[in-house]
């Protein structure tokens, strides 16, 4: 990735689990100063997940960079299996207590009556999220 003085990420499931485990932890190499990440249906904990045991914000850096999380209250129902027991509820409010716990400025918002997708009538309802959140 270039360098990047203000970086926005904004990123759904699998591409928030790749944001939090393993893209925050590189922002110093690419230079960021400030922006934050909006992460959409999950989002874990990369000390959980044994990839680093802390992130310390202050180390990674200097000015602004919120995180939130929006996830659908019933962001756990159905889909899991034996094979793929992903339950972004839980793994959501892991990696937001992870972050929180090093200092970073977290939100956590559950959408109620959404499941994975936050789609109202077949339309997304990211952009509305993003246009709210992002500063």
């Amino acid at each position: 990735m270039p360098n990047h003085d203000r970086l926005w990420i904004g990123s759904f499931s699998g591409g928030s689990e790749t944001t939090t485990y393993w893209l925050l932890d590189r922002l110093p190499e690419m230079n960021v100063k400030s922006g934050g990440a909006i992460l959409f249906g999950g989002g874990g904990s990369p000390k959980k997940e044994g990839i680093v045991k802390r992130l310390e914000k202050s180390k990674h850096i200097k000015g602004s960079f919120p995180l939130t999380w929006i996830v659908g209250e019933h962001d756990h129902e159905g889909g899991q299996t034996d094979d793929d027991p992903f339950d972004a509820l839980i793994t959501s409010k892991e990696g937001e207590a992870f972050y929180a716990s090093q200092g970073w400025d977290t939100k956590r918002i559950v959408a109620k009556q959404y499941h994975h997708l936050i789609i109202k009538d077949d339309i997304g309802q990211y952009g509305a999220y993003l246009k709210e959140n992002i500063k």
